[in-house]
């Protein structure tokens, strides 16, 4: 029961390690980043008492750190459904766009991105070109009109 509130509470902490800015080594910062989000003070107090006398095991913390990445995943692979499904509802209203920059900037991966992008310039022979400026950042792309 002990390994499971652990986790839990581990868990807890990196899948909220966004909302929670960890930038310091002491754990208050924790705490009033938990008190922020609206948990009690109380509370917060118990979860940094018992952070600070947790003890992990290396392979406990691997499997911790591996059911991270894999819920990441998940988030993002729905993410970039969602965004699908946005390409196909939201064609032509300019939101599309705008939300594919803000998930390459969240996840720092502008594959999925360029992926999208350079598909419809296939027939036009550039579409590698685009691709590879997208991939380093220039969202910018400019369009023959003639």
């Amino acid at each position: 029961m002990r390994k499971i509130i652990k986790s839990s509470i581990s868990l807890f902490i990196f899948i909220n390690i966004f909302s929670v800015n960890v930038f310091a080594g002491d754990l208050s910062y924790i705490e009033e980043a938990l008190v922020n989000l609206g948990v009690n003070e109380d509370y917060s107090e118990n979860i940094v008492e018992y952070l600070e006398n947790i003890e992990i095991s290396e392979s406990d913390f691997q499997e911790i750190e591996n059911n991270v990445n894999n819920i990441k995943d998940v988030v993002q692979n729905n993410d970039e459904e969602i965004l699908k499904e946005m390409m196909l509802e939201m064609a032509c209203e300019g939101k599309v766009y705008p939300a594919m920059i803000r998930m390459a900037k969240r996840y720092n991966d502008n594959s999925f991105m360029a992926k999208y992008i350079s598909e419809k310039y296939e027939t036009t022979g550039n579409a590698e070109d685009i691709r590879s400026k997208i991939m380093n950042g220039d969202y910018f792309i400019k369009w023959n009109l003639k």
